[in-house]
């Protein structure tokens, strides 16, 4: 079977932007910028953990907040910058996350049922952020009827999240 290569010329025109049009797109930029930075700073931090799941709640409580009249932005860049900024949080935790069974699985002063409840207050966002928040939850089932000084695995949890926890960018 004998290959041949064909080859194709593609031509490519780009014209330059009007100066009106450009100066549109870089106040979107700005605007959508200042939005993710202002959900940065209200739904970023350990108080906002357990509600960041529904992405829509977000964005109606960012509807009726009056941010996107005050910034004169199209709706569709709005709920776009809303709708980043939580997924750039939820990733953040989830990095987080991460990091701390990494660390867990490394700690040799950890009984095997502490590394099984604490994987289990990681998978279970209602339990973790119960955790974090100091609040009263139910025990997960698999951990129930196991030898576990839960006050002091945590702390360890509470301990792991303000050492590692980075601002979303």
């Amino acid at each position: 079977m004998e290959q041949t290569t064909i080859t194709r010329i593609i031509w490519q025109h780009s014209e330059v932007l009007p100066d009106e049009t450009m100066d549109f797109l870089r106040g979107i930029e700005a605007d959508y910028g200042k939005v993710k930075n202002y959900v940065y700073a209200r739904y970023s931090g350990i108080r906002n953990v357990g509600r960041l799941t529904p992405v829509y709640d977000i964005l109606t409580e960012m509807r009726h907040c009056g941010l996107r009249t005050q910034l004169n932005l199209p709706v569709v860049y709005y709920e776009l910058a809303v709708a980043d900024a939580v997924t750039d949080i939820k990733s953040m935790w989830g990095s987080l996350k991460n990091k701390i069974r990494e660390l867990i699985r490394a700690n040799e002063n950890l009984s095997e049922d502490d590394r099984m409840y604490i994987r289990t207050v990681l998978k279970l966002n209602s339990v973790f952020a119960a955790v974090l928040n100091r609040q009263c939850y139910e025990m997960p089932d698999n951990s129930k009827g196991l030898d576990l000084d839960v006050e002091r695995l945590n702390n360890l949890i509470r301990r792991l999240v303000r050492r590692y926890l980075s601002a979303p960018e």
